[in-house]
């Protein structure tokens, strides 16, 4: 954990990369629920520890679910993925512009 005597280190840089993966490997035990708690309590963290830094995120692949599922644009409903690009749009949306936010919710 990033704590407050560290902050010297982290004042000395202007972003931050999140490559995304942020979820446990143990794929197949993972919901969707799973998922969105992983995301928001990450980014909480990173709110809290980096505040004031520009944030770049991705999604990696073991953030849908199950892992490596990331249906196209025209499927929707209970088969789509928006439940993560939705929830990923409303908690990173601070550090992203509206295109981007649009960009995010189309997949």
């Amino acid at each position: 954990m990033i704590s407050n005597n560290n902050w010297y280190c982290f004042s000395q840089f202007d972003w931050v990369y999140v490559t995304g993966d942020l979820p446990a490997h143990n794929d197949w035990s993972q919901t969707r629920d799973d998922q969105i708690e992983v995301l928001v309590n990450m980014t909480t963290v990173i709110k809290t520890y980096l505040p004031g830094k520009q944030i770049y995120f991705s999604i990696g692949n073991h953030e849908s679910a199950p892992v490596n599922s990331f249906p196209p644009p025209f499927i929707t409903g209970k088969e789509s993925i928006s439940w993560l690009l939705d929830k990923s749009a409303e908690v990173w949306g601070e550090w992203l512009t509206d295109d981007a936010i649009k960009t995010l919710k189309k997949g």
